[in-house]
């Protein structure tokens, strides 16, 4: 019982790096491995049988008593079932909106560390960094920090902590400046924003790019950073500027405003996971009523029009359309094209 009691409160990395060691180079301890194991707390024991070396664990486990194998076995499938489901969760919470994401994974309400630490090591560094970047708490991005660096000791796998604090800081700057051009461009006058909206919106060239072990990560264009800007700003203000804008250029910018903040390639999405998605969108679309509400029914009109007759973009102004007041509604279509006031007044009613 004594290598048993010795191992107990030990970390866990060192345990597991002592008994690899001693099994390669030390017969006598590899046959009393087994006795150690025998003797050893289950919980223990399960957790280094799961991180080992797996020809250490099944010479172990084969020289066990049936019963103590059996539950070590058990112990074993349910942790690596636990670790299958915070997968799992992780690419979930990959498609999730960063603001509902961190709600769930930003703290430690719902999850314990070690369990944050697996379901953030599975997903991207760009999508780790995102939400880790708005968290204010830097003791549990240590803590988070720290938990990874261990799940990745224990798997000898390298660590990709120094890629998501990088990514951090180059979006924390990112955002920064985007605040800073908001509060900026609140002050300009509106009609100069327009001018400066359109010229950024109609160039989708890469100008800035993060990359991690040479693969792009985070993409900034002269669109993105305008759409950014301009979602940043009161809705108030950003109806002096979409009265000032091209019809087309402001139409582009609607359908960048309404657009969910969503990746789902190659991931299923959740029942609760749509709804949120939805809600999402929806609160995207009632911001935009308040805009297209306070704007001139004669802008608002044109870029309906504009929007009407692309179908990637019919059903955003008909959504945004159909939450308008009746008075301000009668307005912009009176102001339309009667061609497009009647496909608009089909959609309402469908």
């Amino acid at each position: 019982m004594g290598e048993s009691e010795r191992f107990e409160g030990k970390d866990l990395y060192i345990i597991i790096n002592e008994i690899e060691k001693k099994f390669a180079r030390d017969q006598e301890f590899r046959d009393n491995l087994p006795y150690i194991f025998t003797y050893m707390d289950e919980n223990q024991a399960a957790n280094i049988l799961f991180y080992i070396d797996d020809s250490i664990k099944d010479e172990v486990l084969y020289s066990l008593n049936r019963g103590k194998r059996t539950n070590l076995e058990n112990k074993i499938l349910s942790k690596m079932a636990n670790e299958d489901r915070l997968k799992e969760l992780s690419y979930l919470y990959e498609a999730k909106p960063n603001k509902l994401a961190i709600e769930e994974i930003g703290n430690t309400e719902k999850y314990s560390i070690e369990e944050l630490a697996i379901i953030y090591k599975n997903m991207s560094i760009l999508k780790s960094a995102e939400i880790l970047s708005s968290i204010d708490n830097k003791e549990f991005v240590q803590e988070l920090f720290t938990a990874i660096k261990t799940e990745e000791q224990l798997l000898k796998e390298e660590t990709i902590t120094k890629e998501i604090g990088k990514s951090m800081e180059f979006i924390s700057e990112y955002n920064d400046k985007i605040s800073n051009l908001v509060a900026i461009y609140e002050k300009m006058r509106p009609d100069k924003v327009a001018k400066i909206a359109e010229k950024m919106l109609n160039n989708d060239s890469t100008v800035t790019i993060l990359e991690i072990q040479a693969e792009p990560v985070f993409k900034i264009s002269d669109a993105s950073i305008m759409v950014d800007v301009l979602s940043g700003m009161s809705n108030k203000t950003l109806t002096k500027i979409m009265d000032n804008m091209n019809d087309r250029r402001a139409s582009t910018l609607t359908q960048e405003l309404a657009k969910p903040i969503i990746k789902t390639n190659e991931i299923e999405i959740s029942e609760e996971d749509d709804t949120e998605i939805i809600n999402n969108y929806n609160k995207k679309i009632d911001d935009l009523v308040s805009v297209y509400e306070n704007m001139n029914p004669k802008k608002a009109a044109k870029i309906a029009e504009d929007m009407l007759n692309n179908n990637a973009t019919t059903t955003i102004i008909v959504d945004i359309f159909s939450k308008i007041q009746d008075k301000n509604l009668s307005s912009i279509i009176n102001e339309m094209d009667a061609k497009y006031a009647s496909k608009l007044t089909q959609m309402l009613v469908r």
